[in-house]
């Protein structure tokens, strides 16, 4: 991976007299592309100029950490926005029409979902009401899933499903 962010580093500093694309991939390398054709390929359109390069280095230098790497690692994710955004599109395909109903939905199931898994629940579950895992038919999605922040997040999402599908 440390290769990877150096690559592009390289790529986007490189020259028409100094090309450096030796850990780039052809799948996105212009340059590379080009070699392979027979062609010309001229770096002045994407290069980035030499005092800009300069001044993004340390941020390469910190996306090459190893601690930085480490967070990554098996399909992790620095950003937790993409981690939801992940739990959401596999509830409701980019590629899929939807309704709003449903996007609403998927986007509390999503929510609920992933508050579950990343955060602790401290709560006394035995203060909790025996109606805490009913769905009002009156409320609004996120009134019903506000509720039930509390509960058994898999159960939750599972009277939802029952509810609106």
């Amino acid at each position: 991976m440390i290769r990877s962010v150096w690559a592009i580093w390289k790529h986007k500093a490189s020259s028409n007299d100094d090309p450096h694309h030796e850990w780039c991939s052809i799948k996105y390398c212009g340059y590379l592309k080009s070699l392979e054709k027979g062609e010309e390929y001229d770096h002045n359109k994407h290069r980035l100029p030499l005092g800009i390069m300069k001044a993004i280095r340390p941020v390469f230098d910190e996306l090459a950490h190893p601690d930085t790497l480490k967070k990554v690692i098996n399909g992790g994710s620095q950003n937790s926005n993409e981690s939801s955004h992940a739990v959401l599109w596999s509830l409701a395909p980019k590629n899929r029409y939807a309704t709003g109903v449903v996007i609403d939905l998927c986007a509390a199931i999503a929510v609920l979902s992933y508050n579950d898994t990343t955060t602790n629940n401290d709560t006394d579950s035995s203060d909790e009401s025996d109606d805490s895992n009913n769905i009002d038919s009156n409320k609004s999605i996120q009134e019903n899933v506000n509720k039930g922040r509390n509960d058994d997040g898999v159960a939750y999402v599972s009277l939802l499903c029952q509810f609106f599908l």
